[in-house]
């Protein structure tokens, strides 16, 4: 069950943003500082992010976020900042 009205709208301002961050960042200077490549660690935070974004917004709501971060890295920006 989709827990948004619309699928095409993605949560604002997720509560506690900043502590995940920071704890994800410390995550994966850990994995690297213990010789697991940045790329092996993408992968696992994709897969990982995937499923979860699936079973909280839908499908349709996972692949419009994955298409808002894809067109925020072709024009240069960081993704879901806002725009200038």
């Amino acid at each position: 069950m989709n827990v948004f009205d619309d699928d095409r709208t993605a949560p604002s301002g997720p509560p506690r943003f900043g502590d995940a961050q920071a704890l994800v960042g410390d995550a994966i200077a850990d994995a690297q500082s213990d010789g697991i490549t940045i790329e092996t660690v993408v992968s696992v935070l994709l897969c990982e992010a995937l499923s979860r974004m699936v079973s909280v917004g839908g499908q349709r709501w996972a692949a419009d976020m994955l298409e808002r971060i894809a067109v925020d890295l072709r024009s240069g920006r960081v993704p879901g900042e806002p725009l200038q």
